[in-house]
């Protein structure tokens, strides 16, 4: 498995669509959207063997008056809930994200939460 960031905006739409549920809010375009609105789209997508196989689109804003942001995954992840490893991998990639930008909070709101995601999901990422 691959950590991608450069993902094109047909590719990431053609896979965040493919599932039931609301894949407007992690659409190529909302994330566009926000940025004209204060907020950094930073999209995270795992390949295995050359095909997309978990992704999340987070959008990060700066703390006024302090050097550190907030990370917001809207309806995200997006991922097939059996594959628990590319959800783990996807976390470790949002960790490394968070240390990057100084990230204090990550919230996410998932479509399915009733979704049992990774051996990390309970804390979710606790140690940033």
């Amino acid at each position: 498995m691959i950590i991608k960031t450069d993902v094109d905006r047909n590719s990431w739409n053609d896979f965040v669509s493919s599932f039931d549920g609301p894949a407007i809010l992690q659409s190529f375009e909302w994330g566009e959207l926000k940025s004209k609105h204060g907020w950094l789209p930073i999209r995270l997508a795992i390949e295995d063997n050359g095909k997309i196989v978990a992704a999340i689109q987070i959008l990060k804003r700066k703390i006024p008056y302090i050097n550190y942001s907030m990370f917001y995954a809207p309806r995200g992840p997006v991922l097939d809930c059996a594959n628990i490893m590319a959800f783990d991998f996807l976390l470790e990639a949002v960790e490394v994200e968070a240390h990057k930008h100084n990230a204090i909070s990550f919230k996410i709101d998932p479509h399915n939460y009733y979704c049992k995601l990774g051996k990390r999901s309970r804390g979710v990422i606790a140690d940033f």
